[in-house]
């Protein structure tokens, strides 16, 4: 990943199997809900950036994947590399240009390159930077992994928080099917950049990339308040 200011070049449009399955992602989101985005001009409409969300349900990747498109661009997920061993869902996965990571191994930074690589080409990468879902059980962000902060730090790309909320009400944590209401609301929020100018150069430092992270994750966590119209917890009380 270059370390200069990432050059703006067209990307690959997304295979057809990509585009084929956002179109009905797209229909069949309403399904669950109306859906409702706040502050979007947060979100660059063209160049590199990097979505920062938070993580409460299943359906999270179908409704930041709805908002990001309805608001002119096309996510490159970083996903769980075993989502890309199952049949037709990896194939969908790669030709829409999907990043997978291999989580709790030594490989799981790799996926910061084809990521440096998207952002390089004036690509949107989206990431859920807790890792996985939420074990807080009122649904709050737990802290987050540092390589969000380290890929804004690598390839300059503004770093974008978000938030979503209602999609926890609709596919549950621990439900096994979703719940379908188009009474139900799913809002997502995006925020203005996370400053990280003080960090600059630090993309290798621990101590600089916990403390960005720790900015990331109190900005996610200020616009899923935000939704909820409840006060956020502390940064103390955030679980691990």
């Amino acid at each position: 990943m270059s370390r200069q200011p990432p050059r703006v070049a067209p990307l690959d449009p997304p295979g057809a199997a990509f585009v084929f399955i956002s179109v009905v992602v797209r229909r069949v989101l309403p399904l669950f809900g109306t859906r409702r985005y706040l502050d979007s001009h947060h979100l660059p409409k063209r160049g590199p950036a990097i979505v920062a969300c938070n993580h409460i349900s299943l359906l999270d990747p179908l409704a930041l994947g709805a908002a990001m498109f309805d608001n002119g661009r096309v996510p490159r997920f970083l996903g769980k590399a075993s989502l890309f061993k199952i049949p037709i869902m990896g194939a969908i996965l790669r030709s829409g240009g999907q990043i997978p990571v291999e989580r709790r191994s030594t490989n799981a930074s790799a996926a910061l390159v084809p990521a440096g690589r998207v952002l390089d080409e004036g690509g949107c990468v989206a990431l859920f930077p807790e890792g996985t879902l939420t074990h807080d059980e009122h649904h709050w962000p737990m802290r987050g992994k540092t390589g969000a902060v380290r890929l804004a730090l690598l390839s300059g790309a503004p770093l974008i928080p978000a938030a979503v909320w209602g999609t926890e009400d609709a596919y549950p944590p621990k439900s096994r099917f979703p719940r379908f209401s188009r009474r139900r609301e799913i809002s997502a929020i995006f925020g203005a950049p996370v400053d990280l100018s003080d960090l600059a150069g630090r993309a290798e430092d621990a101590d600089a990339l916990r403390a960005g992270t720790a900015r990331l994750m109190v900005a996610i966590t200020d616009l899923v308040a935000h939704l909820r119209k409840e006060p956020p917890p502390s940064s103390a009380e955030m679980s691990t």
